[in-house]
């Protein structure tokens, strides 16, 4: 892995969260890619590169599902999580919909639990930080 021979080059990091984005677009064409799968590619490209906006438009879009398919989209988060997959990415998504839906104490649980899976992803401090504020 380049980034542990040269943790700060932004041009790698850059270029490597460029290989997730393709590879998100890659597994959106290919039928039955389990959702594990898909987040598990978004957390690592945010690890990567943790201000792609890319792919924090594609994380934000999994935190603002709602209609009647968001009841079936949380439990399946919830099922990843008691899994133990992608617990950083997952529990963000889950804090940012209780946020979303005005439940404040379950929006801060989520995102500190967010926060301790995954202290690189700034987009989960910001929002950790929003709630408490």
């Amino acid at each position: 892995d380049g980034l542990v021979l040269a943790p700060d080059n932004a041009q790698l990091r850059s270029l490597r969260a460029g290989v997730y984005t393709q590879w998100l677009a890659a597994l959106d064409r290919a039928p039955n890619t389990p959702p594990e799968v898909t987040l598990g590619v978004l957390e690592r490209g945010l690890v990567a590169e943790p201000a792609n906006p890319t792919l924090l438009l594609r994380l934000w879009a999994l935190s603002e599902v709602t209609g009647p398919k968001a009841a079936e989209a949380q439990a399946l988060l919830r099922k990843h999580l008691a899994a133990g997959r992608n617990p950083a990415v997952v529990h963000f998504i889950l804090g940012t919909a209780a946020w979303q839906e005005g439940k404040a104490d379950e929006a801060r649980l989520h995102l500190e639990q967010a926060y301790k899976a995954g202290p690189k992803l700034p987009v989960i401090g910001n929002n950790l930080a929003w709630v408490l504020a």
